[in-house]
């Protein structure tokens, strides 16, 4: 079986820096679940399996039509449910003794912390809008996780990912945030606009 990537990272991780990957528990991957099903499933495989590296949008037909495939998946409203399992006897957990170091901890012990995290209604409400919004404008069904990875892009400044982030997590002292119990009468005049007496949420605001 050969295998046709135009990713140089999805190579990388079946191969030179598999090992590596797994002696570290996948805790500093991404998509560490995609990895681990596609090593398992290669291991698992009894007959040989070569990998090629083409370059892409050159025009080779297979990478062209993947290209495609990949577009088709992002524009669909409910995505397809892919069963991704790792059988039991594949399976690693952890990472090895030996190859923790103190970024490593700290990353470990943030992941299992967010995880156990309650999702709060108000940003999954301005992700719903967000996403809303998208396909309105652009047709594509973004995920939740391509909205938070698209704001650790590079041609965002901080200070533009500090506020979008906040704003997402409804994190500003702005509208019905000041019209919680223990807010005074006079505090909570603020959560309305003095010129048209809306609420004044971050929407409103711009």
């Amino acid at each position: 079986l050969l295998e046709i990537t135009d990713s140089r990272t999805v190579m990388g991780g079946v191969l030179e820096w598999k090992q590596k990957h797994e002696d570290q528990g996948y805790i500093m991957q991404k998509n560490a679940h995609l990895a681990r099903a596609l090593i398992a499933a290669l291991r698992n495989r009894k007959a040989r399996t070569a990998f090629k590296w083409v370059k892409g949008h050159r025009g080779h037909p297979l990478n062209e039509k993947a290209d495609r495939l990949a577009g088709e998946a992002v524009a669909r409203e409910i995505p397809d449910d892919l069963a991704i399992s790792t059988p039991p006897n594949l399976r690693l957990s952890g990472a090895k003794l030996s190859c923790m170091t103190q970024k490593l901890a700290y990353r470990a012990i943030r992941s299992i912390k967010e995880k156990s995290l309650p999702r709060r209604k108000r940003t999954e409400k301005n992700l719903e809008n967000i996403e809303a919004k998208i396909r309105e404008g652009f047709g594509i069904y973004p995920t939740n996780q391509m909205i938070w990875k698209g704001l650790r892009s590079r041609h965002i400044t901080y200070t533009v990912r500090y506020f979008l982030w906040m704003a997402i997590h409804d994190g500003y002292m702005i509208g019905d945030q000041w019209m919680r119990p223990n807010m005074s009468a006079e505090l909570q005049e603020r959560a309305t606009c003095n010129k048209c007496g809306s609420t004044e949420s971050m929407e409103h605001i711009l």
